[in-house]
């Protein structure tokens, strides 16, 4: 039974309040740009190789700065690592608005998509340095008893803005263009800037006077002697590996097998929100247990939606699987953060994070494969393919892994 004390209670610490309220701002951007750049690249182009290459090309610059932001996420104010993503997100979409506006990228100018490629590895190397920040200034911010259900409001926040953000974005591409987005997305970055300010400076746990490769290294040594730990990282970032690329390739399913258009796909990213807000306000809610367990059954359902939706036609049916895939989705990386988050001691809190971290870059990785796979065999049969990998992974997993299984 649902407990509202338990369910909202890190919203009794006022700094936790403010975090929320400055990543508000930012959770509406990044909900609104997941339909917004895919669907561009695929208008401009109609190619599921280049979308995949687009994903690949935020991916890798990603994953690079990662691990140097979380070395400077245990040196540095996490709120200034955090604002620096922040501002450069604003700053790309205003190229774009730029690019548009001008009437540069079009279809009628061959290649011009090579601005968004600009952008898409400009926003990979911010986000590298800004999200292990992010995951590891939530301890900071509540008492060690309430990370669980911080973590938690943190997924519920996030994904509650996804809930409206893509659907608004869909409708807003069909009615008014792409440009309006992107200002708009402008507009809610600059409000993450301004309210992300007024968060507490908290002192870093380590000097900035070390080489931060030699911190990175120290990361992986703590790993290395933290099997558990490494274990759970691993298993999310295979997951988001295999699950990732059905959000990137939705303009594929959208616009060429159900028929919807961008209104459609933002309808279906909804309603994977909407999967992910019920896993979130059932997590917040429970006590700080069994937490191996949800994580491994997350990835089952997860796997098992990714498979039957990459050979469905039906829009509504559609809409079902998105919430099964958005409570998988949320229940393996809500899990996986907490755990890793409980069990990795201050000092090292950055560095871990930001290999957890890397499960956004590893999807990316996924899209690309997908993507080229997509060319020859079809986009169903690629992603369905995954999904198999994912569902199959999860068994294994429950079954040959009792350490990981048993984590409380």
């Amino acid at each position: 039974m649902l407990s509202k004390f338990r369910t909202f209670d890190a919203f009794k610490n006022p700094n936790f309040r403010m975090y929320y309220l400055g990543m508000s701002g930012q959770w509406m951007a990044m909900s609104m740009q997941q339909v917004v750049q895919s669907f561009l690249v695929y208008e401009l182009t109609g190619s599921a190789a280049i979308l995949g290459t687009m994903a690949l090309v935020t991916a890798l610059p990603q994953l690079a700065m990662t691990l140097f932001g979380g070395a400077f996420a245990d040196r540095f104010q996490k709120k200034r690592m955090l604002q620096l993503g922040q501002a450069a997100a604003m700053l790309v979409s205003l190229v774009i608005v730029i690019a548009l506006g001008t009437g540069y990228m079009s279809k009628e100018h061959a290649g011009s998509w090579w601005v968004l490629m600009v952008t898409s590895a400009a926003t990979g190397i911010f986000n590298g340095l800004a999200m292990p920040a992010r995951q590891a200034m939530i301890p900071e911010l509540v008492e060690p008893e309430r990370i669980m259900n911080a973590v938690s409001l943190n997924s519920l926040g996030q994904n509650a803005f996804s809930l409206i953000g893509p659907a608004i974005a869909g409708f807003l591409i069909d009615s008014v263009g792409f440009q309006i987005v992107y200002m708009i997305m402008i507009g809610f970055y600059l409000l993450a800037v301004v309210f992300t300010n007024f968060l507490p400076a908290f002192l870093s746990t380590r000097s900035g006077s070390r080489n931060p490769l030699l911190d990175i290294k120290d990361g992986f040594k703590y790993l290395q002697n933290n099997s558990v730990i490494l274990t759970v990282i691993i298993f999310n970032l295979l997951c988001v590996f295999l699950a990732g690329p059905r959000m990137q390739l939705m303009p594929i399913f959208a616009k060429d097998i159900l028929k919807v258009g961008a209104t459609g796909q933002g309808v279906i990213q909804s309603f994977t929100s909407v999967g992910s807000i019920i896993a979130a306000l059932t997590y917040a809610s429970l006590a700080p247990r069994n937490r191996g367990k949800y994580m491994l059954f997350s990835a089952i359902g997860l796997g098992l939606g990714v498979l039957v939706f990459a050979y469905n036609s039906s829009y509504m049916l559609a809409i079902g699987l998105a919430v099964l895939m958005g409570i998988g989705q949320s229940g393996h990386m809500t899990m996986g953060t907490i755990i890793t988050q409980s069990m990795t001691d201050k000092a090292y809190l950055g560095r871990v994070l930001s290999l957890l971290t890397m499960t956004q870059s590893l999807g990316s990785f996924g899209t690309f494969f997908v993507g080229v796979m997509a060319q020859q065999l079809g986009a169903p049969l690629s992603l369905g393919i995954f999904g198999i990998l994912l569902f199959l992974m999860g068994v294994a997993a429950t079954v040959f892994m009792p350490k990981v299984r048993r984590i409380n």
